[in-house]
């Protein structure tokens, strides 16, 4: 696994570009067969969307000449009745979330964490295990989508009754 982090030299556009670059000019794997995943947000804990990252991947997706059609997907299970849509990028709740709590909900106050966007590669030839749900979505478990790494921001902090947002200049990167 390799790893990669900021602490304000740079940030989502350039650590997200990279990432694309890394997997496509330097690994060399096939475009059309990455879709990536963002944040959906959190409405009870005030934890906005992020669309600043799928605005990213909207722009890297088009200059390659793939459609971006954003799905808000939500959870797995909710991914699992709905599938794929024809979606390039999706936004999902849990899974799209770092923390060592390992979800929003359940971070002990102080505890810093955020929102991660990920990169899966398709293998069209795997077929999907419906034990995983009845369709298939980047974020199943089925190995069909293999996750290639993600980038994480922790720009968020739990308060004793809420979530505060800071500008943080953390950016974690992960190619698994």
């Amino acid at each position: 696994m390799l790893g990669n982090w900021s602490l304000g030299d740079y940030f989502k556009v350039e650590q997200i570009n990279w990432f694309w670059e890394f997997i496509t000019g330097v690994v060399k794997l096939d475009p059309k067969r990455i879709f990536v995943s963002c944040y959906i947000g959190d409405k009870k804990a005030g934890i906005p969307k992020d669309i600043e990252s799928g605005k990213i991947w909207k722009e890297i997706f088009t200059k390659a000449g793939i459609d971006s059609k954003e799905i808000e997907i939500g959870d797995e299970e909710n991914g699992g009745k709905h599938g794929e849509q024809g979606g390039r990028i999706f936004y999902y709740s849990g899974k799209n979330w770092w923390c060592r709590a390992g979800s929003a909900a359940n971070m002990p106050v102080g505890e810093p964490g955020g929102p991660d966007t990920e990169m899966f590669y398709l293998y069209p030839e795997v077929q999907h295990d419906k034990s995983f749900g009845e369709l298939c979505h980047p974020n199943c478990d089925c190995g069909r989508y293999i996750e290639l790494g993600n980038s994480v921001l922790w720009n968020t902090k739990k308060l004793k009754t809420d979530f505060q947002n800071y500008q943080s200049k953390m950016w974690i990167m992960v190619v698994a």
